[in-house]
């Protein structure tokens, strides 16, 4: 039989075993070696990776004027510093059913050039990464003076009415030139991710990487109720990232499952002491959770038993008035402050309803206590940069293998993780065992945060009653400690990867690694 007689279906399930970085060169060889042969001409264009200038502008023209190969096209890399930034925007301008778009951003890029990319929704993308690098050799303070930052790409993405993101990865690689002037700044500042974190386009992220050496984005993440409520992959690797933070990230994105901090400063001391409170407190993060709940429900029990006993409220209030003390009032009573806020704040919104026009609560329910019984871990793998050993007096023995000192030495502050972890886990038990008691007694309420609930709240929204099976699943369920990997990001043989660490499950889920900085 001839290669030219093979029916289209079979070159097309050849076809799919071949990585999309060679895809192309593959189709190209076919099509010259059985020039006759059906070869899916679409696989040309399905997943393109452009490397130069040149190719940009050469696919541009090869596509403009509405040719049916700019439908084929469903993801696209360029990954080259020099591309002229008007051409990629007509480039990009031709594909409409683009889903995953991977791009280097250079000093020919203006933050303008952009957001003109992103200012019109993309609602079909579902991978979208990032990389800057805008340094360049000579001082130019020309974006300093007009005040052009890429800010307003975030604030654009953000201001999407809905959005089949799935992947988001926004990387500024560090600065290596050196000079004695400064380098163009990427972001201004972070309020953008606080817009983009409760906007529609955040709703169906699982995987979130914002790398900016330096700089702690944290805050900006954390401070929403419902900040990216489907994350499960969270990667803030060169930020300014400590374990307070850390700590706060964890409390509010219950659902992610894998974290990335490597070149963060996470713990500095050398002491395994330190790994093992740190592991204590990622196993204690739904205890966090269900306790900031539990103050949100008593503010909220207070208010509903303020609206069946409003007489109460009066007299109470009369007390309170009757305590103050009369006279000047200096700053340290003032309601206003001379500082600026430190931390990011949400806008202020008006309640959409008062207290009043509540429905009413089941009398009974006001009765009784309510607990919020701590949901378990959700933490499965953790890739942190640990502090190096310290180097011995004496001068190390002839036959001595450095690569055996290091492994040592992460694996004491693995074990002392793991020990803090295990005694974590033991405090929830033990809360568990002790809330399932007083479930017993009528007189309390034990209720659990459902899946993708926020921490914060004043009424019952979002809170299920504990049922056997619920209590069941809690105390017989294993939470083994998550695999924590010190390797950082090199790769090959010889390297102290753990199996199953982060970086070996999360190396391509935005793309090619080189999208994140590394090669």
């Amino acid at each position: 039989m001839l290669l030219s007689s093979l029916p289209p279906e079979l070159y097309a399930a050849i076809l799919d075993h071949i990585d999309d970085d060679h895809i192309q060169s593959s189709v190209l060889a076919l099509t010259r070696a059985v020039p006759h042969a059906p070869v899916p001409l679409d696989r040309l264009f399905e997943s393109i990776r452009l490397c130069t200038p040149q190719s940009v502008i050469h696919l541009q023209r090869r596509l403009r004027g509405g040719q049916p190969e700019a439908l084929y096209v469903r993801s696209l890399r360029i990954q080259s510093w020099a591309a002229d930034a008007q051409v990629i925007i007509n480039l990009l301008a031709l594909l409409d059913n683009l889903i995953a778009l991977a791009l280097f951003v250079g000093p020919n890029f203006a933050p303008e050039n952009l957001l003109e990319i992103f200012e019109k929704p993309r609602e079909r993308l579902e991978s979208l990464s990032l990389r800057f690098r805008p340094y360049v050799q000579r001082a130019n303070y020309y974006q300093f003076l007009k005040g052009a930052y890429f800010d307003p790409t975030i604030s654009a993405i953000a201001s999407w009415p809905s959005s089949s993101l799935h992947t988001l990865s926004v990387v500024q690689d560090p600065s290596t030139h050196q000079v004695s002037f400064a380098q163009p700044l990427v972001f201004f500042n972070f309020k953008p991710l606080l817009t983009l974190s409760i906007s529609p386009a955040a709703h169906n992220i699982t995987s979130l990487c914002i790398r900016i050496p330096g700089r702690d984005v944290g805050p900006y993440l954390a401070v929403a109720p419902k900040s990216f409520p489907a994350l499960k992959v969270l990667d803030l690797s060169t930020g300014n990232i400590k374990g307070a933070q850390f700590d706060r990230l964890l409390a509010r994105f219950d659902c992610v499952q894998h974290v990335r901090l490597d070149s963060c400063a996470l713990l500095a001391g050398r002491e395994p002491a330190e790994w093992a409170a740190l592991g204590k407190d990622c196993a204690l993060t739904g205890a966090r959770r269900a306790r900031d709940r539990e103050r949100g429900l008593r503010a909220w029990k207070e208010a509903q038993e303020q609206r069946v006993h409003p007489s109460h409220e009066r007299d109470a209030t009369q007390n309170r008035a009757s305590k103050a003390r009369a006279g000047r009032k200096g700053l340290a009573t003032a309601t206003l402050s001379l500082r600026g806020t430190s931390e990011p704040t949400l806008p202020t919104r008006e309640p959409s309803t008062s207290t009043s026009d509540a429905p009413p609560v089941d009398p009974l329910v006001l009765q009784r206590k309510i607990r919020v019984a701590p949901l378990p871990p959700s933490l499965l793998t953790l890739t942190a940069t640990a502090p190096p050993p310290l180097l011995p007096d004496h001068p190390p023995e002839e036959h001595h293998d450095p690569t055996l000192v290091l492994r040592d030495h992460y694996a004491t502050f693995r074990k002392a993780f793991a020990e803090g972890w295990e005694s974590g886990i033991a405090q929830l038990r033990s809360t568990w065992t002790r809330l399932r008691s007083f479930a017993r007694n009528n007189n309390t309420h034990v209720m659990v945060l459902a899946p993708g609930a926020p921490q914060e709240g004043s009424a019952l929204d979002g809170l299920e009653e504990v049922n056997e099976e619920c209590w069941k699943r809690l105390e017989t369920g294993s939470y083994p400690p998550p695999i924590l990997c010190f390797a950082g990001e090199v790769k090959g043989p010889g390297t102290l990867h753990p199996a199953g660490c982060g970086h070996q499950i999360t190396e391509m889920m935005w793309g090619h690694p080189e999208f994140l900085g590394v090669k």
